[in-house]
């Protein structure tokens, strides 16, 4: 089911070939494009909403090199794109939970009280397959959240096992939240470049 869009959301329907920054002023953000990547936007980027499945995110990018998969012939399904990024309304927790972040008190009380005897009860992890990753906080100019890398499967025809995942939830000073999400083990450089010149923008105003 995909969500319904306004005219002005309609405009971010593009891919912009790129290194340099990109600026949305729709969405209310810019961040800067590695070398050689594209960016292409919601609604014609597909990508999904955290935690509304088959529902269009309004607001979302999608981030690839010019070659993606690195390596297409070897079967493994790493994803459309490199880097997504998602933006929304929602509060930071709700965020985080979709991005797959969790605190240390939750994961006890679920769990096991004994979970993560070295860690605080605010501290958080993040999800992934056979042990959780540690999660750390991080703070720019207009914003601050939460960042790390877990351990996750991967799937596809030809070989495939586990390996890292790069995410990030982060909110604005105005109560938006986005997720940084690189779920591949190609590109770690890059997501740390592109979170740490994210910034958070005034949302053009429809006419």
């Amino acid at each position: 089911m995909r969500s319904a869009l306004s005219p002005l959301l309609l405009l971010l329907a593009t891919t912009a070939l790129a290194s340099g920054r990109f600026v949305s002023s729709q969405c209310g953000c810019s961040f800067e494009v590695p070398k050689g990547w594209t960016v292409t936007s919601n609604p014609e980027g597909g990508i999904e909403a955290l935690g509304r499945p088959r529902t269009i995110a309004d607001c979302a990018f999608g981030l690839r090199p010019k070659i993606w998969p690195p390596d297409p012939a070897d079967g493994t399904a790493y994803g459309r794109y490199a880097i997504a990024i998602r933006l929304s309304r929602q509060t930071f927790e709700d965020a985080a939970q979709h991005a797959g972040f969790s605190q240390v008190s939750t994961l006890r009380k679920y769990f096991s009280p004994d979970a993560y005897p070295d860690k605080q009860p605010t501290d958080s992890m993040i999800d992934g397959r056979m042990h959780d990753g540690p999660a750390v906080k991080v703070t720019m100019s207009n914003w601050s959240g939460l960042e790390g890398t877990t351990t996750i499967r991967y799937y596809g025809e030809g070989p495939h096992g586990l390996g890292d995942a790069h995410r990030a939830v982060i909110a604005s000073k105005d109560s938006r939240a986005a997720s940084i999400l690189s779920e591949n083990p190609f590109t770690s450089r890059a997501f740390e470049s592109v979170l740490r010149s994210f910034r958070f923008l005034p949302v053009a105003q429809p006419h």
